[in-house]
């Protein structure tokens, strides 16, 4: 029958090996666990190619998979995700390793920036967006700065905040 080999060592690749990434403000991210600056939300993308995010609400979503840098201009960079969705009530326990749900719905293509990289003119741009299509993430920013006595923008570069939008929703997100 077949054989397997089991190897106790990681990858040991690194954010900077990864066509397309390396040199990205992007690169900083990679293997952290970000979490959204409106809470209920981590991702992380990992170096060895995979990717996790979950999304906490009354419903757990649980996306599993793999992404790939497909380039980008400005400050954007593109990455395209392949993964799987599966949504379970909040205090069931799934199995580890359980890997089930749905195939990942959309174009499979995730666009990230950095707040500071983006600059204040387009991100007030994008915020004027959230407005319009996510009025709760919009609040969300203007409360958090409203707190801190500075404007959304310098909150964001403070907190060294990447903008998401596609495929895995949209979010602020922080380490």
């Amino acid at each position: 029958g077949p054989v397997g080999v089991v190897v106790a060592a990681q990858d040991a690749r690194g954010a900077g090996e990864i066509p397309g990434v390396a040199g990205a403000a992007f690169a900083r991210s990679v293997d952290a666990q970000l979490r959204s600056v409106c809470g209920g939300r981590t991702i992380a993308f990992r170096s060895d190619l995979g990717f996790e995010s979950q999304t906490h609400g009354l419903d757990v979503r649980r996306t599993v998979g793999d992404w790939s840098s497909a380039g980008g201009a400005g400050p954007w960079l593109t990455l395209t995700v392949d993964g799987m969705e599966s949504v379970r009530t909040s205090g069931w326990v799934e199995p580890e390793d359980h890997v089930g749900g749905k195939p990942l719905v959309g174009d499979g293509r995730v666009e990230v920036a950095r707040v500071e990289a983006l600059g204040r003119e387009a991100f007030e741009s994008e915020l004027g967006r959230f407005r319009r299509t996510d009025r709760a993430l919009a609040a969300c920013i203007s409360d958090a700065a409203l707190g801190e006595g500075i404007d959304a923008f310098d909150l964001m570069v403070k907190r060294d905040a990447l903008l998401i939008r596609g495929a895995l929703g949209t979010d602020l997100l922080t380490e």
